[in-house]
């Protein structure tokens, strides 16, 4: 069964699947990642090219596209928008949802480079109200809740660690 890991960005769905897919000598799959190999492009070209939507239908085609059986995969944060997803997720993975304070994905995310606003709120506001958009999908689909507020990698790994033992 694979391990998926859904969330906002900014949650540590990419740190914590790197360290996970090391700790249990499993593949890494980042679905953000297949993308761009896919596309040849980075997600902001695509976003400019394609907009949100064209975005949207690739992830749905990565995600679909997946035939690891003990795999840890990371999803986009929006990727949980289409439900399909999630029904495609669930069919061979055990899902879990990292979640963090908006304050604090902002603050993780201020650095990073190419990724496009989905709104044209101010930074925090758009967390704020994403988060509330897509907290509903992330519980439906997910089988298990975590919060990496403060914690350390360490402490991520022993939590999924035991919760699947």
């Amino acid at each position: 069964m694979n391990i998926v890991l859904i969330g906002y960005r900014g949650t540590g769905k990419s740190t914590l699947g790197n360290a996970l897919a090391d700790k249990l000598d499993r593949p890494f799959l980042d679905t953000d990642q297949l993308i761009i190999s896919e596309a040849k492009l980075t997600i902001p070209e695509i976003f400019e090219q394609e907009g949100e939507q064209g975005f949207r239908k690739r992830e749905k085609n990565v995600i679909r596209s997946i035939d690891e059986d003990r795999a840890v995969i990371a999803c986009g944060g929006g990727a949980v928008m289409d439900p399909e997803n999630g029904k495609m997720l669930r069919q061979n993975g055990y899902i879990f949802w990292l979640t963090a304070k908006p304050e604090t994905i902002l603050n993780r995310i201020a650095n990073e480079d190419g990724r496009p606003p989905l709104t044209s709120l101010p930074p925090l506001e758009e967390i704020k109200t994403l988060l509330k958009q897509r907290a509903p999908l992330y519980e439906k689909f997910a089988d298990y809740q975590i919060s990496t507020e403060g914690k350390s990698i360490n402490n991520l790994l022993e939590e999924v660690i035991d919760h699947l033992l």
